[in-house]
């Protein structure tokens, strides 16, 4: 089904009830009428209509996206899946679900897919008109446990991967932290130096009629950039958060996938992790009941990294062909390096036992200790390189200030 493009209408309420203090629901809805299932009050609460300002809708508008975080997804999952295993429906279960949504527009999501199911549509082809919010491969797999009747097992399947890669994302975030501190404290004080220490120094230069040597030129002529241009950095700040989707575009395209594989240092953690989304989309879809044809489309699509879409392509066309699983992985083994012989040697299990979907599960796990290990790592190799850099660069730039200093110094002294 073509995903149609809605156009989200800000809805604001109150809701007050004699035992709590009163609270406010915002909510953004592509439907009017899913207003009421996003509000959700209890029997003895009061919902009251408000008119939010300005400023909180353009908020709403422009800082919510349609993309829910991970967490949320994370929830509402694992909310459905526990609201099933018990019995409930899962309109009911769907309902119960909304006050999960941190967000107004998930909240008006969810509540969107409880009015388009009791209109008439399944699950998957409910979240299938929302295409940022839910991934293909979570679509596909409810579609497909939708048919087999299995939806909680398949749930399961699909929370565990996503929390997996959700611990893979933050273990890399928390990396990235102190070299980032650090990187931040050094740009501050080479921002600092440029509007105190370098524009005293050339000043002195002026007034004493000398020149100043051509590398403390060039420093002073990019301090007096820094501060005749200053200004253009919040605006640069804001329309990066404004126009998000662009920048997010162009750093999943080809060319920056393709050199971050080839940066010695970030490429063991780029790979790792992108291998491990593969093996873990194909093995949750699989296991979900996807067939073939379509699992492998979709790990393709959600790759993330040009080799490993070309990997699970061509796999995909020996499968498709009547190769065992064995035969097509070891084919395409040299496209991922020395962990190809490994995925091979594990797939020859898989197709001996018949259990292709747990072979690539306990894969997905094996290279995601692996990212782990690596990502840890990060830190402590990426800090020695930074301080160095930094070093370096406040080096060039205090020499480039004391030397002339101490040369102008002289020449004072001799002309006296």
């Amino acid at each position: 089904m073509q995903a149609p493009k809605y156009e989200y209408t800000f809805h604001s309420f109150w809701i007050e009830s004699p035992q709590h203090p009163k609270r406010k629901v915002n909510v953004l809805s592509p439907f009017p009428e899913a207003v009421e299932f996003a509000i959700h009050p209890a029997p003895d609460e009061h919902v009251t209509p408000r008119k939010a300002t300005l400023s909180e809708q353009l908020w709403a508008r422009f800082f919510n996206s349609e993309r829910p975080s991970k967490s949320e997804l994370i929830d509402f999952f694992e909310g459905l899946r526990r609201c099933l295993k018990i019995g409930l429906s899962i309109l009911e279960s769907i309902d119960m679900l909304v006050d999960s949504a941190k967000s107004p527009t998930f909240r008006g999501i969810i509540a969107s897919i409880h009015l388009k199911m009791k209109e008439g549509d399944t699950l998957s082809q409910a979240m299938e008109r929302f295409p940022k919010a839910f991934d293909p491969f979570v679509i596909a797999s409810i579609a497909a446990a939708e048919e087999a009747g299995n939806l909680p097992e398949s749930l399961d399947k699909i929370t565990y991967a996503m929390n997996q890669a959700n611990q893979l994302k933050k273990k890399l975030i928390a990396g990235l932290v102190y070299p980032g501190i650090v990187v931040t404290m050094g740009i501050g004080v080479v921002v600092l130096l440029s509007f105190t220490l370098i524009p005293a120094t050339a000043n002195n230069f002026t007034k004493f009629g000398a020149n100043i040597p051509w590398y403390s030129l060039a420093v002073a002529n990019a301090a007096t950039i820094i501060r005749t241009y200053w200004w253009a950095v919040p605006p640069m700040l804001i329309a990066a958060v404004l126009f998000r989707e662009p920048v997010v575009k162009a750093w999943h395209s080809n060319v920056v996938q393709r050199s971050l594989v080839k940066t010695p240092i970030l490429s063991p953690v780029v790979r790792g992790l992108a291998l491990s989304r593969v093996l873990r989309t194909i093995g949750t879809l699989l296991g979900c009941g996807v067939d073939v044809r379509t699992s492998f489309q979709l790990t393709a699509a959600a790759a993330g990294h040009p080799d490993y879409r070309k990997y699970i392509d061509n796999i995909a066309k020996h499968v498709l062909n009547g190769d065992e699983y064995y035969e097509a992985f070891l084919r395409e083994r040299h496209l991922v390096g020395k962990d190809g012989q490994r995925i091979a040697n594990y797939m020859l299990i898989g197709s001996k036992t018949g259990d292709i979907s747990a072979i690539l599960d306990s894969l997905a796990n094996v290279q995601e200790e692996d990212a782990f290990r690596k990502t840890e790592k990060l830190p402590k190799i990426l800090e020695p390189i930074i301080m160095a850099a930094l070093a370096g660069v406040i080096g060039i730039v205090m020499a480039s200030v004391y030397l002339p200093t101490l040369l102008l110094a002289q020449e004072v002294i001799k002309n006296r």
